[in-house]
């Protein structure tokens, strides 16, 4: 049942309310559905009423998977400029159109082309319009997968992505606690139409009968999913303060794209923390886009649980081995450019092999490379480095070394270097 238009505008008001500021650069997905619309028409009229001077920039997205796409960016763009929006649209460039899992590609492209328009127009926030029943929907999505209590905690009203170079902004989902038919009811009272796009009725996508199963099911309420998503997520937060701890205090060796810790301590700890610590450490030294599956970790659980003395294994772009109690993580070569010698310019930063931020903030140019490829520095870093004396071959070729135009070596922390800073960059 849609609420009156007073309670749902106050709504609205509330919770943009939580996430804008005077003079701030925003950007917003448009897609021209009646989320997206609601959204633009709120912040629009939330900005003029509290004269927050907001330079809102929509960016529409046409995935080419619709013939009906190209004209409903072009519509869009005209909503925007009636109301004195800035508008641009992207266009997804695929080889082959996908055969599988299209929403899933589809949503990858869609990060990515707005992420590098954020990135290139250092814009820090996205907002985007998913609404309280896209919540209950992603619950039952991922109940059905045998998620646990992180995949079934709620769509995060804000969190942060990364794109190449280390870039990183917010995004910010306001609505997770307002209906869909609210946000369409606050259309209608304002006068604006939107679109409604073919694939929301298209039975062959998996949320379509979730949603279909929502509606022909009305005992199962979304909003009561909804906020057992969220009951769920505060359950999810306490346990990642306690990795958080864990993580700070008994991990070593970050800095240097590896990861070393006492197998026993981490055993002590309650086996979901345990999990938790693996999948991290294991997302964050492999650098891959996304993490290791659940079934994977607790495999690998299992293995090092059953290990007498030495084990080592490969997951995630990430060699682990089991040496001497001691748990050693480090980046595994898949790629075909591992060898290669990256370049870091003066007064310049990378993401190097997507997981180590490398800022360069000296007047002179190095190169990053591999220790594999540069075996003679091997020595200097393990004597200026006491840690590093036990630490297994297949784990200490994979650390990056920084070398001077003449061939000096150069670390951040071996040998410190003023303004050459290294940071692994923690996925969670």
């Amino acid at each position: 049942m849609t609420q009156n238009i007073s309670t749902i505008i106050s709504q609205i008001n509330t919770t943009l309310g939580q996430h804008l500021t005077t003079n701030q650069t925003i950007a917003i997905g448009v897609s021209g559905g009646g989320d997206s619309m609601a959204l633009l028409l709120a912040l629009h009229h939330y900005d003029a009423e509290n004269k927050l001077n907001l330079n809102i920039v929509a960016l529409t997205v046409d995935h080419k998977l619709r013939v009906a796409a190209a004209t409903e960016a072009i519509q869009v763009a005209k909503w925007c400029a009636n109301l004195g929006i800035e508008h641009h649209t992207m266009v997804w460039d695929f080889e082959h159109k996908p055969g599988s899992a299209v929403q899933e590609k589809a949503r990858k492209a869609r990060y990515k082309l707005i992420g590098e328009y954020c990135q290139t127009h250092d814009i820090k926030s996205l907002f985007l319009a998913h609404n309280l029943e896209d919540n209950a929907e992603t619950l039952l999505m991922r109940l059905k997968r045998g998620a646990g209590l992180r995949g079934l905690s709620a769509i995060a009203e804000v969190s942060h992505r990364q794109v190449k170079g280390g870039f990183s902004y917010a995004v910010i989902r306001p609505f997770l606690a307002v209906k869909r038919a609210d946000l369409r009811g606050y259309l209608s009272h304002f006068g604006q139409i939107w679109y409604d796009d073919e694939s929301n009725v298209d039975m062959a996508y998996e949320r379509v009968r979730l949603r279909q199963f929502l509606t022909d099911n009305d005992w199962l309420k979304s909003e009561n999913l909804a906020q057992s998503a969220g009951r769920l997520a505060r359950a999810n937060d306490a346990l990642e303060y306690y990795v958080d701890q864990f993580w700070q205090a008994k991990i070593k060796l970050l800095n240097y794209g590896i990861a070393k810790l006492d197998y026993e301590v981490l055993r002590a700890q309650p086996m979901e923390i345990q999990l938790r610590l693996l999948a991290r450490l294991i997302w964050s030294i492999g650098g891959q886009d996304n993490p290791p599956r659940w079934q994977k970790i607790e495999n690998l659980h299992t293995q090092l649980a059953g290990a007498a003395v030495k084990l080592q294994v490969c997951l995630g772009n990430c060699v682990v081995v089991l040496k001497k109690n001691q748990l050693w993580f480090g980046y595994e070569n898949r790629t075909s450019d591992y060898n290669s010698a990256h370049k870091l310019p003066a007064n310049q930063q990378i993401l190097w092999q997507n997981r180590l931020l490398i800022a360069n903030q000296t007047q002179q140019g190095f190169e990053v490379v591999n220790l594999q490829i540069n075996k003679l520095y091997k020595n200097q870093l393990i004597d200026a480095i006491d840690e590093l004396k036990d630490c297994p071959q297949s784990v200490l070729k994979t650390m990056p070394i920084f070398l001077a135009p003449n061939g000096e070596l150069l670390h951040p922390i071996a040998k410190p270097k003023a303004g050459l800073n290294i940071s692994l960059k923690t996925q969670t």
